[in-house]
């Protein structure tokens, strides 16, 4: 790869990863508490509850809500444009690798 972009054949590619910043709000966070609060009150016991909160911490559903789909794509056309103001001559296509397939969907 190196000779042949040193050849001028292949164009260098440039990996510049975005981390998903998985910030909950405390309105969220409060409507959670809320939701597991109502389900003890509805019979639910202390393990049920855990274990449920374990389920919705996982990753693939925080990173799956619309909301935070929508705000990591801002995020990366945000931080694209930016890139190509300022490097125009380097920064000429961007791609993106996601979680799961059915997050592009929602994205696009």
């Amino acid at each position: 790869m190196k000779e042949s972009s040193d050849d001028g054949i292949t164009e260098r590619i440039a990996y510049e990863p975005r981390l998903a910043r998985v910030i909950i709000s405390e309105e969220k966070s409060r409507k959670i508490e809320e939701y597991y609060r109502q389900c003890s009150i509805e019979g639910s016991t202390e393990e049920q509850i855990e274990e449920s909160k374990k389920v919705m911490s996982r990753m693939s559903v925080i990173l799956g809500d619309p909301d935070r789909l929508w705000k990591m794509a801002h995020d990366i056309v945000e931080h694209y444009e930016k890139l190509t103001n300022e490097k125009p001559e380097i920064v000429k296509s961007n791609d993106c690798l996601f979680h799961k397939r059915n997050s592009f969907s929602i994205v696009k």
